[in-house]
């Protein structure tokens, strides 16, 4: 329950971070939608967050999402954050990871100096961005 929990909380960050209209897929797979003011990667480039077997993925122009788009459709959600694999089947120009980020609630977070603690972002009022921009 407290995985599930932790789960659609980092959904939601980094839905946030699109800034457009966007949900991972309960079924899996990839949404991918035009957003050219997304937070997930840089300016004019095309963001892929996977998070378990669902991913988003925001483009930068309409032109950018259709073939993202069609590409994913062909893809498993393991190929769609290999760079081998999209750079065989799109234009890809540069990458900027893969990362891998990982998240556990209070009780497993184990602090490597005496006085860490653990804040908990607020999510939707501006809390994610508010954090970016500190």
């Amino acid at each position: 329950m407290v995985d599930d929990l932790l789960l659609v909380r980092a959904r939601e960050l980094w839905v946030e971070l699109a800034d457009t209209p966007v949900e991972f897929c309960p079924s899996g797979g990839a949404r991918v939608v035009v957003a050219p003011r997304s937070r997930l990667s840089p300016p004019s480039w095309t963001g892929i967050v996977r998070i378990g077997d669902a991913a988003i993925v925001t483009a930068p122009s309409v032109r950018a999402a259709e073939m993202v788009d069609d590409a994913a459709r062909k893809m498993t959600h393991t190929e769609l954050v290999d760079i081998a694999r999209l750079r065989a089947v799109l234009p890809v120009l540069d990458v900027l990871g893969p990362a891998s980020l990982f998240y556990l609630g209070r009780d497993g977070f184990l602090p490597a100096h005496e006085g860490t603690g653990v804040e908990q972002l607020p999510i939707g009022d501006g809390g994610l961005a508010a954090l970016l921009s500190g």
